[in-house]
């Protein structure tokens, strides 16, 4: 219309993540605490992020054993937070995009590690069907696949097969029973033919049982080197 001014209003793009930031406010995984809007809903806070940095950095270390186990890496002592409520929230809460929050953290741990050069394929320990239908994922194959993001190894998810349904490791106190659990539980499927050298993975080893019956069935089956690695030990 004549005479009428018109004003150039200018509008503020939203953009899809502050807007399902604005929608469902992100929170740190480890501790709670409020992110922002511009932040991504899968990372730590600082705080959290600098707690893992520094747990990382004094524990993560290679050592021996248990037979047959070569070498064996962890990146922080099971009981260390923010990472046991991050191991325990991946497990039993389903939320499987917490690896996303423990990637860099992994990558940072294992970049010295020359796992090219040491091994030849990556296996992550296998959960029995029965669980495996409970919890909808395996955590030990999204840690192997984060690992292997880092170095580029394969993951070859059928090669270890639980045999036998076993109780909770965790609700096993006593080390001759924990190790009593996972006796012949679990057996190497495809046997080991050109991939003789296996990186084993799993969340936590405390008494090393778990990890020690994989490897025994690993080296029946022909593998003739094998080493680990867990996000806690």
């Amino acid at each position: 219309m004549r005479g009428v001014k018109t004003q150039n209003v200018k509008y503020r793009a939203v953009t899809p993540l502050k807007l399902m930031n604005f929608l469902f406010p992100p929170f740190c995984p480890g501790c709670q605490v409020y992110l922002g809007l511009k932040a991504s809903p899968r990372q730590l806070c600082r705080e959290c992020a600098m707690a893992l940095r520094q747990s990382a950095e004094n524990h993560t270390r290679q050592q021996r054993g248990p037979h047959p186990i070569d070498l064996r890496w962890s990146m922080a002592g099971y009981r260390d937070e923010p990472l046991a409520t991050l191991i325990h929230k991946l497990k039993y809460h389903r939320k499987d995009w917490i690896i996303e929050a423990l990637e860099p953290f992994i990558e940072k741990c294992t970049a010295d590690i020359k796992w090219n050069s040491m091994v030849d394929a990556i296996v992550p320990v296998p959960l029995h069907p029965s669980r495996l239908r409970r919890r909808g994922f395996n955590q030990a194959e999204i840690i192997a696949l984060a690992v292997s993001r880092q170095c580029g190894l394969p993951v070859l998810k059928n090669m270890l097969a639980r045999a036998k349904a076993t109780k909770a490791q965790k609700n096993i106190k006593d080390p001759s029973a924990r190790r009593l659990n996972v006796k012949n539980a679990f057996k190497a499927m495809p046997p080991v033919k050109e991939i003789r050298r296996i990186l084993l993975v799993d969340d936590v080893s405390t008494t090393g049982a778990t990890l020690k019956e994989c490897a025994l069935a690993l080296e029946a089956a022909g593998a003739q080197k094998i080493h680990a690695f867990t996000l806690a030990h």
